[in-house]
């Protein structure tokens, strides 16, 4: 008769703990299904205190082509003194009111050269989005570390925003 009730009781902690375990699976599902445009992505690095505080020094002009799936930018230097930055440009997705920075993806490499903008000049680059992994509709930022010194490691971030309508 123990038998009976100690297999019982074996048996029932089983089965709740399957429940358990079912239960905690789903739940793990849902929030990846509504995770999914930040599934993998990894949250900005800067904080909102931190961007376009190089006075004089901004993009002044971003705009996404749809056709040729490229993104163009100006970045202006109004400062009486070079900026310099690399050659990198990071692109951030807005979800739910956090950005998080989409990856590259292979297709395209910088080289690690330090590039300067004359003071009172403008520079217009373009860059095919493939350089990033997939994107898709949703509200972008880019993102360029800037610096007023050649060899400093005192970067600032600068920002401007666009948006990919599909």
């Amino acid at each position: 008769m123990k038998k009976v009730i100690s297999l019982t009781l074996v048996f029932a902690i089983m089965i709740v703990l399957g429940i358990v375990i079912i239960k905690n699976i789903k739940e793990a599902t849902v929030t990846d299904n509504i995770n999914d445009s930040t599934n993998g992505l990894q949250p900005t690095r800067f904080l909102p205190e931190q961007m376009n505080t190089l006075e004089g020094v901004s993009f002044i002009h971003v705009e996404y082509y749809n056709d040729a799936n490229t993104i163009k930018w100006t970045l202006q230097n109004n400062t009486r003194y070079t900026i310099y930055y690399g050659e990198g440009i990071i692109l951030e997705k807005n979800h739910n009111d956090e950005w998080y920075e989409i990856p590259y993806s292979g297709k395209v490499g910088f080289t690690s050269i330090l590039n300067y903008l004359s003071p009172s000049n403008s520079i217009e680059v373009s860059l095919p989005m493939s350089t990033w992994v997939a994107v898709s509709a949703g509200k972008y930022r880019i993102v360029l570390e800037v610096s007023p010194q050649e060899h400093s490691k005192n970067l600032y971030p600068i920002s401007a925003y666009f948006t990919i309508d599909q």
